[in-house]
């Protein structure tokens, strides 16, 4: 079932499951929970960061893929309950952060994979004693999360400029304007007549039949009704 603007209680959580910049969303949720788990569980050998001994290195591709974790479920959160969302102007500023928030994320990611490629070619061989293959993944989903992040931020900006999609109110007015009526509804409301045009046209006067089974049914002066 989708979402028509026909009314709130249209939603169907499955319908927005299926949507693609849920799915998008969802993966990215799962390559930034993967990188910041590698980079905690993996990067560190006594408290140093085997990234070149660089705690930067490590500091900030757990920071970034956390910090992508906690605002991903936010976004997911809104997903399901924009629905509820009558003001379209408050639509169109969820859509815009969603363009800047991932926008903003994919250079983050980049920056994340560049500087965790660079510190893992500086590393000796010998310095690594363990989480070989966590280190590696954490740059290999760094690398994915760049294009996954790059792509809802390009889905938002299309959503956006068509002012199409669940988003944006395509069905309703902006409620701050007091009307609440869908514009094919309100048609057809306006081409019923309105106020006093019902029976605006010429009236007559009701016609008296109390009398109509006592007069003759003619006028004719020389008719003469029958005795019995």
């Amino acid at each position: 079932m989708e979402d028509t603007g026909h009314g709130f209680d249209s939603f169907d959580p499955v319908a927005v499951l299926k949507k693609p910049n849920v799915i998008l969303r969802l993966i990215s949720l799962v390559f930034s929970i993967i990188v910041a788990a590698c980079l905690s569980s993996d990067a560190w050998e006594k408290g140093a960061c085997q990234f070149n001994n660089d705690p930067g290195a490590c500091n900030y591709g757990w920071a970034v893929g956390v910090l992508s974790s906690c605002t991903i479920v936010a976004f997911l959160c809104v997903d399901f309950l924009v629905h509820r969302i009558g003001d379209l102007q408050t639509r169109k500023m969820i859509v815009l952060a969603d363009i800047i928030f991932f926008g903003l994320w994919s250079f983050l990611w980049f920056v994340c994979f560049c500087y965790l490629t660079d510190s893992w070619r500086k590393t000796p061989a010998d310095k690594v004693t363990h989480g070989w293959g966590g280190m590696k993944a954490s740059i290999a989903f760094s690398f994915f999360s760049i294009f996954t992040c790059g792509s809802l931020a390009i889905l938002a900006y299309i959503r956006y400029q068509q002012n199409t999609g669940d988003d944006f109110l395509a069905g309703y007015d902006d409620p701050s304007s007091g009307s609440g009526v869908q514009p094919a509804m309100r048609s057809a409301y306006s081409s019923l007549p309105t106020g006093n045009s019902f029976g605006s046209g010429p009236r007559t006067q009701p016609v008296d039949n109390s009398e109509s089974d006592t007069k003759p049914l003619t006028s004719d002066p020389a008719y003469q009704p029958k005795e019995y």
